[in-house]
């Protein structure tokens, strides 16, 4: 049975271009646009929703998201279950700034980051190889019968892709990130499923 991914729309805050992580900020019109497109093709997929676990981050952009697409699905918002697991890479001190603000206040960091984008984590938060391992532990919970449908975000939706494709470190680091995807996780391939 598939694994759905679903990463949550465009915020105020990525269309900023602010680190975002653990912090929340609301969705944009455009992120609304985008849930819902991804939402229609969701339900194109799965005329028969019903039997979908559906899981999501605690962060609030993206229960709104999950929200928008459960109500396209025409599925109880009850059933929507907070996962821990599938929080947003923390950024710790980093959140809520831009990269000139990082540069500015913890100055050679942004040049660090780009040299390791696997093992570094800002101060007081957490590095991207956490990340992929917190991404292993959660696809290894759902099992062999997971069908699961999960709204999460753009870090986590690369380390869980890369991590049930078993890639190595160095080509998860550089999967794409899009808002408002779908991806299918089904006999050990990813499909992105795309208008």
């Amino acid at each position: 049975m598939p694994i759905y991914l679903v990463r949550h729309g465009e915020t105020i805050w990525n269309r900023e271009k602010r680190k975002q992580g653990s912090g929340d900020a609301p969705l944009t019109k455009r992120g609304i646009e985008s849930v819902l497109a991804c939402a229609e093709r969701l339900k194109r997929l799965l005329p028969e929703p019903g039997g979908l676990k559906y899981r999501c981050s605690p962060l609030r952009r993206a229960q709104q998201s999950a929200v928008l697409v459960a109500d396209t699905l025409a599925l109880d918002t009850a059933r929507i279950q907070t996962d821990p697991m599938l929080r947003e890479l923390d950024f710790g001190a980093w959140e809520g700034l831009t990269e000139p603000e990082i540069e500015e206040r913890f100055p050679g960091q942004n040049a660090r980051y780009a040299a390791d984008r696997w093992g570094f984590a800002p101060p007081q938060g957490e590095s991207f190889a956490a990340c992929v391992q917190r991404a292993r532990a959660w696809l290894s919970a759902q099992g062999p019968d997971a069908n699961v449908l999960a709204v999460t975000h753009g870090y986590m939706t690369r380390a869980l892709r890369g991590a049930y494709r078993k890639l190595p470190d160095a080509e998860i680091v550089r999967l794409p990130i899009v808002h408002g995807a779908l991806y299918e996780l089904r006999g050990g391939e990813v499909i992105e499923h795309v208008e």
